[in-house]
């Protein structure tokens, strides 16, 4: 890999909003035709996405130049491209007035990184686990619905949050059980997707 220089970021973040949306839209329309999984693993893979372009954003607003280091993380590591899709942004209780200790945030960006994980290995491929077969297509549809609407709204909140963060909007975000239910744009609260 070559050196990405500060004057190409802009591409590349204005490349990863699109696509993470696309993603996203995707995800909702399998979502509508109860494709949970497909579903699923869409929603992760946006999640994922708009982590890649908030981490081109900073390293835009910070003037740095990608390295080699610095481009295997943003481009190969999934974990890093989620917690990035969660860093730097203040996190609030139900509440939109109480931020919550980092410990909680560092718990919360766990948590979205090992569903998102989860979504994109189960929701895919064939398995043996626990003595028997696994597949996608036998995950009881109830669960799968509940955890594809937490998944697609959780991307939904974090792409609202990068499409504000380019346009230099200061958010927040509002937690609920773990799970991610909410953009605050400059102390309006913009409801971005429901939770199980």
């Amino acid at each position: 890999m070559s050196l990405i220089p500060t004057e190409s970021l802009d591409e590349g973040i204005q490349l990863c909003l699109a696509n993470a949306e696309r993603l996203l839209n995707d995800a909702q329309h399998l979502n509508g035709e109860e494709r949970y999984s497909s579903a699923m693993l869409l929603a992760a893979i946006a999640i994922e996405e708009a982590g890649k372009g908030l981490t081109l954003l900073r390293a835009k607003e910070n003037n740095k130049n990608l390295d080699n280091g610095e481009q295997k993380k943003v481009f190969r590591l999934h974990q890093f491209k989620i917690k990035q899709a969660l860093a730097g942004v203040p996190h609030l209780r139900l509440d939109m007035k109480t931020r919550m200790p980092q410990h909680e945030i560092e718990e919360i960006a766990r948590t979205v990184t090992d569903a998102v994980d989860s979504a994109k290995l189960e929701q895919t491929y064939v398995d043996w686990k626990k003595g028997r077969w696994h597949s996608p297509t036998m995950t009881d549809k109830t669960l799968l619905r509940g955890a594809a609407a937490n998944q697609i709204g959780t991307a939904e909140v974090i792409t609202d949050s990068f499409k504000a963060a380019i346009k230099g909007e200061k958010t927040s975000f509002a937690v609920f059980s773990g799970t991610v239910v909410r953009t605050i744009r400059d102390g309006n609260d913009d409801e971005c997707g429901e939770t199980a």
